[in-house]
């Protein structure tokens, strides 16, 4: 999954940033690539291992002795959905939508998805 991030004083550079998970001793996500957009943008491409644990797992971004950290939630059973086509819908004429069921928990709900 990609996080989308925005700094504020930033100055994040491709060649001097640098991000990763604080160490735990259990499963923690990856970061796999950092792409910086601008000073105060970026996207971090992250892996979570199917054994990582429910729960908060902070991250940080490091240009020079500049650092910044933020956290991300890690839930059980999150769903996944996969479409034919893989880019979604032909459109025929005007907006093209379908319907997805989701179950979680015993609990159901619908989604429209567009």
């Amino acid at each position: 999954m990609t996080l989308s991030l925005v700094g504020s004083n930033t100055d994040w550079s491709q060649a001097d940033t640098m991000a990763a998970f604080y160490p735990t001793p259990i499963a923690t996500p990856l970061v796999n690539e950092v792409t910086v957009n601008s000073a105060t943008t970026a996207s971090l491409n992250i892996s979570v291992p199917v054994n990582t644990p429910v729960g908060t797992y902070c991250f940080y971004m490091s240009t020079g002795g500049q650092i910044v950290s933020a956290c991300i939630q890690v839930y059980a059973n999150t769903p996944t959905l996969t479409m034919s086509p893989a880019n979604g819908l032909l459109p025929t004429s005007g907006t093209n939508s379908f319907n997805v069921s989701f179950t979680a928990n015993s609990q159901a709900s619908r989604r429209r998805a567009r």
